[in-house]
């Protein structure tokens, strides 16, 4: 588990913070409907909550890459993500599943101006790189909440 770089602070309010998760042993489970159903649903809730939308998020066989965005001045994106992480958990423990999640999670505060919207493409064409899809959008196990695909990409 890395600690955070930065202080609480720095992921309050009006800013663009990229996280990774990674399921422990880096076991193969993230990549089917099921899953990617729960993970989008609890990244919606924990989005709400903090107040966050996600730009994008993007479920690799092993790891997670999501980026959540303040909408106000009391938006936590550091929190979003461990809320997130604390209601999957709850929901792989009720079904008894034979993984979790890694502890922690690896994050990076983004500058303001375009670079969020460069990053999210980075994240996007992940599938691609991995050659798990042939162009950016296509990945069954991509998307955004609280923000339509085109207002990120184009």
């Amino acid at each position: 588990m890395r600690l955070p770089k930065l202080p609480d602070e720095a992921y309050r309010g009006l800013v663009h913070s990229a996280f990774t998760a990674c399921v422990e042993e880096r076991r193969s489970v993230l990549n089917n409907n099921e899953v990617a159903d729960s993970v989008a649903e609890a990244l919606s809730h924990a989005a709400r909550e903090t107040k966050c939308f996600i730009p994008i998020y993007c479920l690799m066989p092993d790891h997670l890459h999501v980026m959540f965005s303040g909408t106000c001045e009391e938006s936590e994106t550091r929190q979003a993500m461990i809320l997130f992480k604390a209601i999957h958990g709850k929901w792989l423990s009720v079904r008894r599943l034979p993984w979790k999640w890694q502890r922690g999670f690896y994050d990076h505060r983004l500058r303001g101006g375009q670079d969020w919207r460069n990053h999210a493409r980075y994240i996007a064409m992940n599938p691609v790189r991995a050659g798990l899809a042939s162009e950016m959008g296509e990945y069954p196990f991509a998307g955004t909440i609280g923000v339509e695909w085109n207002e990120v990409f184009w």
